[in-house]
């Protein structure tokens, strides 16, 4: 199995595991954490399966150095799109509606103005 090294560092990094504590969910020693994240050593499919565990991940996901967002996640970042898209919608929504009320307003006096011209006419 191919490993990405460099993105698996920044994946042990990124979950704010220390070597020490890879090292304890490995069952080796912190010297040989380093080693194996140096890529001087290569990871055993088991070791990549307690990584795997510890950050919910699978082994092929920990090799890649990253996780893939599941179908929920994927929906439930399409629904908080739609709802700004929706917000941003209604936003737009209401400033038109402001807009009208000002030239509604503008008329408004336009045509007692009118009236009042006329009257004095």
């Amino acid at each position: 199995m191919e490993i990405n090294l460099p993105k698996l560092k920044r994946l042990v990094k990124d979950s704010g595991l220390t070597q020490k504590e890879v090292a304890r969910i490995l069952n080796i020693n912190r010297a040989t954490v380093s080693s194996k994240l140096n890529g001087n050593v290569r990871f055993k499919r088991r070791e990549l399966s307690a990584l795997g565990r510890e950050l919910g991940m699978t082994v092929e996901e920990v090799a890649a150095g990253k996780k893939k967002p599941k179908r929920e996640d994927l929906l439930w970042q399409q629904l908080e799109w739609a709802r700004k898209e929706a917000d941003l919608k209604q936003r737009r929504i209401d400033e038109l509606k402001a807009q009208l009320a000002e030239s509604k307003q503008t008329i408004e006096t336009l045509k007692a103005r009118v009236q009042k011209l006329e009257e004095n006419d």
